[in-house]
């Protein structure tokens, strides 16, 4: 097991967001090495997969290990939708469109999963983390907060985006996946 910085630092972090690498070095307690690229997505609805097949096509063009993430609400009066596709929903509808569709919903229930797939030369593997909650009635937090602005974690009384940093960082679905990530002894020879 890890703690805190004793997190290892041969990792990249690849990412084309600078929001999320500030994220994962808040969760980590340390500057992360971090690699800028835009991915293909994936056509699937589970994190899982969808991290693992980017972090393996990942690791194929930056030669190194690499740390992907991949985050999806499965909101359960939609059966688990949008799932993986999440972001591809949010730059397509926005939380307004989503939440327009909830509109007439009483189940407004959802799980937020976290997918953090590495992947080096030894091959490639993935730690997950959910939190429970569910979707607001109304957004908090702007267009750059993503699902956050719209996702109120179990036990709180505001977005996930309304909440203070170190707060979030406590409720989130990637904590509870840095936190797997972190007890795999595999992570030591990093």
């Amino acid at each position: 097991m890890l703690a805190g910085t004793d997190f290892p630092r041969g990792l990249a972090l690849v990412s084309s967001n600078k929001n999320k690498v500030a994220e994962f070095e808040s969760l980590l307690g340390f500057k992360l090495a971090s690699v800028s690229m835009q991915l293909p997505e994936v056509q699937s609805l589970d994190v899982k997969h969808v991290a693992l097949r980017k972090a393996e096509l990942a690791f194929s063009l930056v030669r190194r290990p690499v740390l992907v993430d991949d985050t999806g609400i499965y909101v359960d009066a939609w059966h688990g939708l949008p799932g993986a596709f999440t972001g591809w929903f949010f730059n397509t509808v926005g939380s307004e469109g989503m939440l327009q569709m909830l509109q007439q919903s009483d189940n407004r229930s959802a799980t937020a999963v976290t997918a953090l797939a590495v992947c080096d030369a030894d091959g490639s593997r993935v730690c997950v983390g959910e939190a429970t909650g569910h979707v607001a009635a109304q957004a908090q937090g702007g267009a750059a907060d993503g699902h956050n602005a719209i996702w109120i974690p179990e036990g709180e009384n505001r977005t996930a985006a309304a909440m203070p940093r170190d707060h979030r960082d406590k409720v989130s679905s990637r904590a509870a996946a840095v936190a797997a990530l972190k007890r795999q002894e595999w992570v030591e020879r990093f």
